[in-house]
């Protein structure tokens, strides 16, 4: 993945969220504390900000970093660590109560999430 192909996607991705929250370059760059060319460029992939830059159009745009990063090209994933992404947002949901869960659901997540094959039924607890 190229430095390039990151810098056009999360600009093309924070001009569109601009535009859904009704504001022009230079009224995000005010409320960022920008100048207007640092969102221009930074629309158009020619500059990439700071984190914490981009972590304030976030929060200007009510949006998020994961959000802001979407349309980035992916690394493809291993099956494995899919399996423990997966997994972990699994068990996020069930500690949010989000989903009902037993205690061999969070073992089994536990397991998977450490690489381990799960325990022998009845043995060890």
């Amino acid at each position: 993945m190229k430095e390039r192909e990151i810098l056009v996607a999360v600009g093309r991705t924070v001009r569109g969220f601009r535009k859904e929250a009704g504001l022009t370059q230079a009224q995000l760059a005010e409320k960022v504390g920008v100048s207007l060319d640092t969102v221009g460029y930074l629309e158009r992939g020619e500059y990439f900000t700071t984190a914490q830059t981009l972590f304030k159009i976030g929060q200007v745009l009510g949006r998020n970093m994961d959000e802001l990063f979407a349309g980035t090209p992916r690394v493809k994933k291993s099956r494995e660590d899919e399996a423990i992404d997966v997994a972990m947002v699994r068990f996020r949901a069930m500690l949010e109560g989000e989903l009902a869960f037993q205690a061999e659901d969070v073992i089994k997540l536990l397991n998977m999430a450490a690489r381990k094959k799960p325990a022998p039924k009845g043995k060890g607890r």
